[in-house]
This record gives structure tokens, sequence and C-alpha cells, in this order.
């Protein structure tokens, strides 16, 4: 697919539970977040990370994006269930393709056969015998569903990317303004799922993605109250907490108690996951650990996950930090932005990111 030179680039971040929208300006390498998009997803449109009524999911759309955008420009993300990021070494064999040496490689990861799939990879380094690799792989049919969606809302997709990727270049733009001599453990809460993503001295170091989100609390207070899902959805923005000093007694405790085992199963999680990063780092940074996604504005999260983990957990709202439009259809949209912004940078990452561009340019087309 031909890719146009108009200006400007939507990050599209279709989730399971909303549709979300960013698009940046730029002023020499700064990035000022201009306008932004908010929707419900369909229900039942998108099942388990993959498209399944992509009409729907078009027609959503299209009665709101010429309000929200003036273009129709793309980078879509891939859902990070059905994306595969791994980094290694290969010893380049005469005669070989690296594109045939990476597939070898990628084969050992991957959840379905290697022609059912679509890999891309980025050279990192490179000795005298060997070529470092990072390489990312998602199935075609995931990438197909995205693209009928775009086919039909009529927008063009520039590129559709690993969200690992995308939260890494909206981290690196905020930290290069707000530069701190640390590692970062950031807890990405969505709606069906967590990313985990840890970065050291501006390195991606170890992704992962967990099955436990905001809609798993929801699922647990619907359980214990007899509530449909969206009732319980109600319920939790509005009276649950994870502060147990709040949840003295009556429906607040009971809700309080019904998601406590749904937090312990998260804290475990991010404890297996930090376990796994430590054992394998060799930087002596301290470590920070930041929680965003629409699934931490559960009251108490930030507190509950640094009580079970020991480690403060500090909110990150990286757009309220840079540059933005003061509207309210953007700002109130600040913690569910995150991927979408990530992957709204990405036509104008060499100017944000430098040198550290050349690491990151995976994208895939189906």
């Amino acid at each position: 697919m031909a890719l146009t030179r108009a200006k400007g680039l939507i990050g599209l971040d279709i989730g399971s539970s909303s549709i979300k929208g960013a698009l940046f300006s730029f002023n020499g390498s700064i990035p000022k977040l201009e306008r932004a998009l908010y929707l419900p997803t369909p229900v039942e449109s998108v099942v388990d990370g993959g498209v399944v009524l992509p009409d729907v999911i078009a027609s959503t759309m299209n009665n709101q994006w010429a309000k929200a955008f003036p273009i129709r420009r793309v980078n879509v993300a891939i859902s990070a269930k059905h994306s595969v990021l791994k980094q290694f070494w290969l010893e380049p064999v005469e005669g070989t393709p690296i594109d045939e040496q990476v597939k070898w490689e990628m084969e050992k990861y991957l959840p379905l056969p290697v022609e059912e799939m679509q890999i891309s990879y980025q050279p990192l380094n490179e000795t005298d015998t060997n070529m470092e690799v990072l390489a990312g792989a998602a199935p075609i049919h995931i990438l197909d569903g995205l693209l009928r969606v775009c086919r039909l809302a009529k927008l063009t997709p520039v590129a559709m990317e690993i969200p690992y990727l995308s939260v890494l270049r909206l981290f690196m733009a905020w930290a290069r303004r707000f530069p701190q001599q640390a590692a970062h453990f950031l807890i990405d809460v969505g709606a069906g799922q967590t990313q985990v993503v840890f970065i050291a001295d501006g390195v991606l170091s170890f992704v992962r993605s967990v099955q436990i989100g905001g809609n798993s609390f929801t699922e647990a207070i619907a359980a214990n109250q007899k509530l449909t899902f969206e009732q319980a959805d109600i319920l939790k923005l509005t009276q649950a907490t994870l502060i147990e000093e709040e949840a003295a007694e009556g429906q607040t405790k009971a809700i309080y108690t019904a998601m406590l085992p749904v937090m312990n199963q998260f804290a475990q999680e991010m404890q297996r996951s930090l376990d796994f990063f430590q054992s394998r780092s060799n930087t002596n940074l301290a470590l920070k650990m930041l929680v965003c996604g629409g699934g931490s504005l559960l009251r108490g999260f930030p507190e509950a996950i640094s009580q079970a983990m020991g480690i403060e957990a500090a909110i990150w709202r990286p757009l309220a930090d840079l540059p933005h439009n003061d509207s309210a259809a953007v700002t109130e949209l600040f913690p569910l932005l995150n991927l979408a912004a990530g992957l709204a940078l990405k036509e104008n990452e060499k100017a944000v990111l430098g040198d550290l561009v050349e690491k990151m340019g995976i994208s895939l087309l189906s």
C-alpha cells in the first residue's frame, strides 16, 4: 500500500472497550498534543484482541472522525496479546538471506505457523561475525481485521505497530524533557490486559502482556453483586476502592473483598515480571514503577500495587507533562491516550528520539 505525503498522522488504538485516537503538531522536536478521540467500542466487535465486526467499528468511527481529525492517515496498534517482540543475535550464513534467518529464529516463539504470521525486523548492532536483531510478528488474520476496518472507514494505514514500541516512543519523548537516572517499570493497565514494559538506560529491556486488566475487576464485582457487566462497571467507577480503610462496611466492603483476589493475582504477575527482569539485568540504576492506563484509575490501585510489591508506584501521566491543547476534550482523555499518542509520534520520531529511532523501526502491514 503506497504511503501518502499528507501532513500529520493519527495514532489509532482499537481496544476491546474503547477506540482512541491522537494527533500531534510539532514545533521543531517538541510534540504538542492537539486533538484526541474517544469512542466506546461496539459490543462484541473486538473479541480476544481481534476484530470480528469491522463494519460496525468502521461505522462507529465514521460518525465522529471528521469532527475530531482533519486527516485520515493512521498508525494502528496491534493487540499486545497477539504481538511477539524478540531481540536476539544471528550469525549470518553466506548465501542465506537475513529475512530467512530471522524467520527461522522467530519460529520458535510464534503461536502460529510462520506462514500465517507477518514478521518485520530491525538490525540493532553488527560485529564482524554476528548481527543483533529486534524482530516483531503478528498473525496475518489480526492485521487483516484491522485493515478491513481502515478500508471501510476510509482511513489510510501508514503502519501497524506492536504496542510496546509505541509506549517506549512516548516514554522517551517524555523522559527527554524530564530526565531521570533510573530503570523504569511501566505498568499500562488496559481494559482486557496489561502491558508490562521495562526500560533501562533508554533501552527497551523486557516486555510482557498479562491477561488481567480493568475488566477483571469489573467481572469480580458483577459476580459478587449479581449485576450485569455494565452495571458493575459503573459501580467500580463510583464506589469501588482498593484502600481497605475506605471499605469499612456494607456494599463497599463486599466490593473490596470481591476485588482483592484479582488484585493479589495481578500483584503476583507483576512480581514475576520484576523478578525476571532483575534476574537478567545488569543495571545498577534505581527502579521506578510507573502506573498508567484506564484500568489504573480504580481508586486505590497505585497504593495497592505499591503495598503488595514494596515499591512506590507513581501515576504516569506523560501527556499532562508534554505541551498540549488545553481543551477539556483533550485533557480529560490523558489517562487513556498513551498508546494512541505513542503511535501518533511515529512519523516524527527521528526529531523526538534522535539516534534511538534506529532501534525502533518495526512496523507490520499485511
